[in-house]
């Protein structure tokens, strides 16, 4: 489809011809050799504007035309008030590795199917004063607004009459909840003050509470916490996220000791039995020290434990799993049996459990209590990789700093089988996904024109071969690079400078937007990892005094976004006494970065509206807006002699409006384009002097004019954005005017590449064969030589991609991008969406 094409359906509204379908084809594909059984799919899929304009006449069924049950949800609308995107829930039951096709209908004529079939039992959600109740057909539990203590009241229907009696009651009170501890010896529980709950979703399929509150303790608050409960109908399990997040203001760098999840069970009928690592364990603990080994008890075993535990006796137990368990370590599972569980301090009695029953724990250490000395005394640059929170028998984190676990129970009557446990387990790892024909995701332009993947054909000169070529090569650097541990998981580490990437430039985009273009899951896999990471690690939840009294973080506020800093956030080493700095650590990145660096050029948000989108994950999109929100209050931001601090956030709201449909943001990408169009000169394009790095003359008096090409060729991205949404015919003469500058100043053709910059001082050399410029102004280009019919701009656009990826593709081959592989992202952030265009050449 032309790009032009997509501009007049982006103004004009839907054409019939584009999409005239009243149905979607969807497929299921299960990824971990594991049979699955009604299991649930929660998966957003999108829709041409005008197409789907509500939810009253859906309806899904499988290949041979029996109905499925279905949940619902408009999770964005285009600007006529449309849906883009709809969220699906509904169980599937496939066969290990294999595919389940289903059709989903939406017009006037279809009449929502009933449900049929064992899943017809009711799940419903009550709420009273103090009391959250659901109720699964098959499970019930409840959850207290004024102590809540995770899963403490749980009941099975264990002889299937549909009532819930005290005898089936599953899990105590006493001893279950949060505890955070301090080093000073504080502890810190979430049932020590009220919470709020609020029921997000409570579907025929799905139920979801949102439950928020303060760690507290006899000194007052220790971080904030949130709670994502999901139970299904029919289901004996539920999933939960949690996250902590610091919002300690007292100190710039707050110390934890440990914060477990335990989980209490009510032992009635026999002994209690537990299983640690798939093993009967009565009483043990697992710690996984690091990607490379674990402990049971005092014993060290090298590779990775199996993330979950059992407790329970021959009534019934629950057994509880980390996802990523060994990739987020340091983990711990605890169980300890009948009269040897844990007293919390100050936990008083329960009234609702009447008798002597005996109440054994599993505990799930989040940040599992570890001794002084396990992670000390390593080389500094390994440290600063891996260990840098970790030091001194304690957890260290920043202000601001956030991280979320996702955990999953299951409960059972009578004794599990344990290797039925391990196999529900392996299912978690990975979700079962709802997966679109790309060429129908093409056609509603819902992610914008992205051409269908095709490695075999060369219409794309090369491009699909070689992103997946990039994401082995990306994967096996981040084995080599260890990019594993509790802070660091999902992000990718850049040797040279001993520092964490913060997944610059937008790598949750790059990898989402090839999966909706390949239907590949090995990309949303990769992707949800970064995405998940940078929600938490890489943007400040909060900020203080002390963090705005530098100058790198001076303008942070709630939202803001972390650069490229050591340990993410930085923090972790030197000091800034207000006039130098101090105890600087001898690695490859400079001061500003060792005590963190928020920086406008390096805002993005893309990747997680797209996580989102795909998966409903509500966490997603509060911190996404939240981050949006905190750049929107600062446009127009300023034209420098570094043009992506407008570019970027220009980006950053376009994405903000395209996954909202908030008018705030599309005015505030027009003050950005306004700031640019303020110091635009027709003839030249957007002229500054070249800061000294950009151009090699350090005197100002010869320094060179022009612009830094590649982050004008991102800028530029956004402008054509901005033009597609509009149609302003300014906009599209001030994106010819840039376009023309980067060819004019900073294309070579006996190259066939892009300088990086307009500086001219060393023109006897060659340009970079992999030019960042050639792939971030690569949107640019094929926008605007397909608007304005520009042959000569379609040339270089397709000559310099030909060059460059060709070259990419051997400079993988031959090992140059180990060690720093994540920062090559940049090559598909803004390339995939030029490719369309080149379609159509011969």
């Amino acid at each position: 489809m032309h790009v032009l094409s997509r501009c007049l359906i982006l103004l004009l509204g839907p054409l019939s011809a584009v999409l005239p379908a009243a149905e979607v084809h969807l497929s299921v594909a299960e990824p971990s050799g594991v049979a699955r059984s009604s299991w649930p799919v929660t998966s957003g899929i999108p829709f041409g504007r005008g197409v789907l304009l509500n939810t009253n006449h859906l309806a899904l069924s499988d290949a041979e035309g029996q109905p499925v049950p279905l949940q619902t949800e408009s999770l964005a609308k285009w600007s006529d008030g449309s849906i883009r995107w709809l969220l699906l829930d509904f169980p599937v039951t496939v066969a290990a590795n294999k595919s389940a096709q289903f059709r989903l209908r939406f017009d006037g004529n279809v009449q929502a199917d009933a449900p049929a079939g064992p899943l017809a039992m009711p799940l419903s959600v009550g709420e009273s004063e103090g009391v959250v109740d659901i109720d699964t057909g098959v499970m019930r539990l409840q959850v207290s607004k004024r102590r809540f203590r995770l899963l403490d009241r749980v009941w099975l229907d264990t002889n299937g009459d549909g009532e819930f009696s005290d005898e089936e009651r599953i899990t105590a009170s006493q001893g279950a909840g949060i505890e955070l501890n301090t080093p000073d010896g504080q502890v810190f529980r979430a049932d020590s003050g009220p919470c709020q709950v609020t029921i997000e979703q409570r579907g025929p399929i799905r139920a979801c509470l949102r439950i928020e509150g303060d760690h507290r303790g006899p000194s007052g608050k220790m971080f904030r916490f949130i709670v994502r409960l999901h139970a299904w109908r029919g289901q004996p399990y539920v999933k939960l996220h949690y996250t902590f997040i610091n919002d300690n203001r007292r100190q710039l760098m707050t110390s934890i000791k440990s914060l477990d999840l335990v989980f209490s069970h009510r032992r009635i009928d026999g002994g209690q039995q537990g299983f640690l690592n798939g093993e009967a364990s009565p009483g043990a603990r697992v710690l996984q020290m690091d990607d490379r080994g674990y402990k049971i008890n005092s014993d060290v075993t090298p590779g990775h434990a199996q993330g979950w535990g059992y407790l329970g006796d021959r009534r019934g137990g629950f057994a509880v799993g980390i996802r990523e368990f060994w990739q987020n370590w340091p983990k711990s599972l605890e169980v300890v049996t009948q009269g040897n569980a844990r007293q919390r301090v100050g936990q008083d009695n329960d009234a609702t459990e009447p008798g002597p029953v005996d109440r054994g724990q599993l505990r799930v250490g989040i940040l599992p209590e570890f001794p002084q000395g396990l992670y000390d005394g390593k080389p500094l640059r390994e440290e600063a990789k891996l260990y840098y929170y970790l030091r001194g028998g304690v957890y260290s984190f920043k202000i601001g700093a956030a991280r979320t676990h996702e955990t999953w129970v299951r409960f059972s009557v009578g004794m599990p089988d344990r290797k039925r446990l391990g196999s529900f387990f392996e299912a978690t790892e990975k979700p079962l996904l709802a997966t679109c024909d790309p060429a129908y995701v093409r056609k509603t332009l819902a992610a914008g024109d992205l051409a269908v993947a095709n490695r075999k054909a060369t219409p794309h000169l090369g491009y699909d071969a070689w992103i997946n070529e990039f994401l082995d090569c990306h994967l096996e650097d981040r084995r080599e690079q260890r990019s594993f541990g509790m802070l660091n998981y999902g992000d990718w580490y850049w040797a040279s400078n001993d520092s964490w990437g913060n997944l610059e430039y937008d790598m949750p985009r790059c990898f989402f937007a090839q999966y909706l273009r390949s239907g590949d899951r090995r990309f949303f896999d990769r992707a949800e990892q970064a995405a998940r990471h940078y929600i938490d690690v890489d943007v400040a939840h909060e900020v203080n005094k002390q963090l705005l009294a530098y100058g790198g973080s001076y303008r942070m506020s709630r939202g803001s976004i972390w650069a490229h800093s050591v340990g993410h956030t930085g923090g972790y080493y030197g000091r800034w006494d207000g006039k130098k700095y101090h105890d600087l650590a001898k690695l490859g990145s400079s001061a500003p970065y060792q005590l963190g660096l928020s920086d406008l050029g390096h805002h993005w948000m893309g990747g997680e509206f797209d996580y989102y989108c795909l998966t409903g994950d509500r966490r997603a999109l509060e911190v996404a807006r939240m981050a949006s929100d905190s750049v929107e209050r600062l446009c127009p931001t300023a034209y420098t002699d570094h043009i992506r601090g407008i570019g970027w956030p220009l980006n950053m709201m376009l994405d903000a409006y395209d996954a909202t449909a908030d008018p705030k943001y599309l005015a505030a990408a027009k003050r950005q384009w306004e700031q640019l169009r303020d110091h635009w000169d027709p003839r030249k394009g957007f002229q500054v002097m070249l800061a000294f790095g950009h151009c090699n003359e350090k005197s100002p008096a010869k320094r060179c004019y022009g612009q830094n090409a590649y982050m004008l060729g991102l800028t530029l991205g956004g402008v054509v954005r901005y033009h597609q949404i509009t149609g302003d015919p300014e906009v599209l003469a001030g994106l010819t005017a840039g376009v023309k500058q980067l060819i004019r100043e900073c294309y070579s053709e006996k190259h066939k590449s892009f300088y990086l910059t307009s500086c001219t001082c060393l023109r006897d050399r060659p340009p970079p064969k992999v030019s960042a410029t050639t792939f971030l102004a690569a949107f640019a280009l094929a926008y605007e030589s397909e608007i304005t019919g520009n042959a000569e701009h379609r040339r270089i656009l397709r000559e310099s991609l030909k060059s460059g990826i060709a070259e990419g593709r051997r400079e993988i081959v031959e090992g140059k991008w180990q060690g720093w592989s994540g920062a090559h992202s940049l090559c598909f952030r803004f390339a995939t969406y030029a490719l369309s265009v080149l379609e159509d050449d011969k």
